[in-house]
């Protein structure tokens, strides 16, 4: 079976996606992630590569959860989920579960709009349905189950979980995760493109201004360019 060049797909994907006003910009950022790839015979690793575990959704359930797990994580308890629109990390008080929701059932045959704004949930209080991801058989979390991330024996884990759920085209400009560094990112379904940059005192430096701050797409462009030792990961 011939090996899936995840990088081709996302470059597929994002095409059906040409219409939206930041369409351009996620453009530049994926062909710029697909020229870091390596020249070899199966179509190129991409280099270097962000740490990461296959099989993680196994590891850590007993049963891989699907989309739907996500919706009914969702349902219920709406009052504990951010919204966000796009690119921006500001939370949004107006959107709701309806507004993610519609934003689902835009036809993958029709072009999308400027108007169409792709939209992030950030779930807080998560495990909370029988019938979401308590359904799946969440595993108690110890050191043995992540053997790439090198984990010091010692190490505790403070299980406190977000579930973030999006739709097609919804991307993320340059920031730190305050707080939840040290935690693991899964994607449930789809593709998502991590680029990751160095904790150099380069760019330390550089994040000093943008940090935390609503960045335009030329804003973001322009750190990026600035930033040193990218890694990445689809």
């Amino acid at each position: 079976m011939p090996k899936v060049n995840k990088g081709s797909q996302l470059q597929k994907d994002w095409e059906r996606l040409k219409g939206l006003n930041d369409w351009q910009a996620g453009k530049q950022i994926i062909d710029w992630e697909e020229g870091q790839r390596a020249k070899s015979a199966d179509g190129g690793q991409l280099e270097p590569v962000a740490t990461y575990q296959h099989g993680m959704l196994t590891c850590l359930f007993e049963q891989p959860p699907q989309m739907d797990h996500m919706i009914q994580e969702l349902l219920v308890n709406p009052n504990s989920i951010n919204f966000y629109k796009t690119h921006s990390l500001m939370h949004k008080k107006e959107l709701d579960v309806a507004d993610l929701l519609l934003r689902f059932t835009v036809p993958s045959s029709k072009p999308y709009r400027p108007e169409h704004k792709p939209i992030t949930a950030l779930q807080k209080k998560v495990f909370a349905n029988s019938r979401g991801l308590r359904q799946c058989g969440p595993i108690k979390l110890n050191v043995d189950m992540f053997p790439m991330f090198h984990l010091s024996p010692n190490m505790f884990f403070k299980e406190e979980q977000n579930l973030l759920v999006n739709n097609a085209g919804t991307h993320s400009t340059v920031h730190i995760n305050v707080g939840i560094t040290l935690g693991f990112s899964m994607v449930v379904a789809g593709l998502k493109l991590f680029v990751l940059f160095g904790t150099t005192k380069h760019n330390h430096w550089s994040m000093q201004r943008y940090h935390r701050q609503v960045l335009t797409w030329s804003d973001t462009l322009n750190l990026m360019s600035q930033l040193e030792e990218p890694s990445f990961n689809i």
